[in-house]
């Protein structure tokens, strides 16, 4: 069941063994590990997929969702954004073409993104949030423009989880090109 779930968002063997992404039979959790740069383990987060449908379907340890890092580095923060998406599955699928950094949900801590922000310099933060959060997308992003962290918005029908890593692309420089635009 795990892994025709895993199946659906196109993820490789290869990210899966990267994010030492692993399956625990006992608990019936696959399990996402949550490692620092200095590879010290700060928490993990467990989709569930057993029997008991009174059992949350996520469940997690640690202080991973504090964690003001990008999800492995691609390039020089400073000369690209910082996409910050809600899931892991988003958040390792955007981590082919972009920095990335995940929520673990749909709000947001300001000083974790301040600290981030202060941390790698980078030319913006992009906030992606689910369709049914845009709203709330704008106004996190409005109070980090008046806090001095420059951030925009991409909206769009789907979690970014949901695209192919081309439609992502497409998605990212379309989003980037009319922002230009507009400034």
């Amino acid at each position: 069941i795990a892994d025709t779930w895993l199946k659906q968002y196109e993820l490789t063997q290869t990210e899966l063994i990267v994010n030492r992404v692993v399956w625990s039979e006992t608990k019936q959790y696959l399990i996402f590990p949550y490692f620092d740069d200095k590879n010290f383990l700060y928490g993990w987060q467990g989709r569930y997929f057993g029997d008991n449908v009174e059992h949350p379907k996520w469940i997690g340890h640690g202080n991973f969702k504090s964690a003001a890092m990008i999800w492995r580095p691609l390039t020089e923060p400073k000369d690209n954004s910082i996409i910050i998406v809600e899931d892991i599955i988003s958040t390792i699928k955007i981590q082919r073409i972009y920095n990335s950094n995940c929520l673990f949900g749909s709000s947001i801590d300001y000083s974790k993104y301040i600290t981030l922000y202060n941390k790698y310099k980078p030319k913006e933060l992009v906030l992606w949030l689910d369709k049914d959060k845009r709203k709330e997308s704008y106004q996190f992003c409005y109070n980090l423009n008046k806090l001095g962290l420059k951030c925009r918005v991409i909206s769009t029908d789907l979690d970014p989880k949901f695209y192919s890593t081309e439609q992502l692309r497409r998605i990212i420089e379309s989003e980037t090109a009319n922002t230009q635009t507009l400034l």
